[in-house]
């Protein structure tokens, strides 16, 4: 397959990253110029600022930036690795230090376990993020699981956010080792969990 998110054909693309054991804190450093791959060591990644609120629901609100909005939600075997792409119009800002695996997968605020699928749980919080119909049709309102599943990856669970949070969880096989990227033009964020 592919890989329609690796950038190469994009010189003037900016890629960033983490990478991650289970367990791990991350620390932040600033945005750099890259390619990175899978098996390349990847920098630490200090996320972009997000262009902004505005987003009907949240209780979050700073007219006169445009919302970010999210397109897409697709997952992928490759070799060596399956990849799960969240793909944005706008730039999100990601909450790393969310990104720990977890015992159970918990909603925001009440506590109450998801039905996701798997043995690992993987948090992905997105701030500013609107998950509202798309141009081309696709919904990613209301929760529960968006149907994409790669490999190792068994399931990607739109949870219940809060405070202009949306939380996604990654459902695992198990607890593995991943990167994350930020991958503009348009803008990605990847999540690469090795074989």
């Amino acid at each position: 397959m592919e890989d329609t998110d690796a950038q190469a054909h994009d010189p003037d693309a900016r890629v960033v990253a983490t990478t991650g054991k289970p367990g791990d804190k991350v620390a932040l450093a600033p945005l750099t110029k890259a390619l990175v791959t899978p098996s390349a060591e990847a920098p630490v990644h200090q996320p972009a600022q997000a262009a902004g609120g505005g987003i009907p629901g949240s209780g979050y609100s700073n007219p006169g930036t445009p919302e970010v909005l999210l397109r897409d939600v697709r997952a992928a075997e490759h070799e060596g690795f399956d990849r799960l792409v969240f793909e944005f119009s706008g730039n999100p800002e990601v909450v790393e230090r969310a990104m720990t695996y977890k015992d159970a997968p918990d909603q925001q605020g009440t506590g109450d376990i998801e039905p996701v699928k798997g043995n690992a749980f993987l948090p992905v919080v997105l701030r500013r993020v609107a998950v509202v119909d798309t141009p081309e049709g696709r919904q990613f309102v209301g929760h529960g699981s968006l149907g994409v599943a790669a490999g190792n990856i068994l399931d990607a669970f739109n949870s219940v956010g809060t405070e202009g949070d949306s939380l996604f969880y990654v459902g695992l096989d198990s607890e593995r080792d991943f990167t994350f990227q930020m991958l503009e033009n348009p803008t990605r964020v990847v999540l690469d969990f090795p074989k």
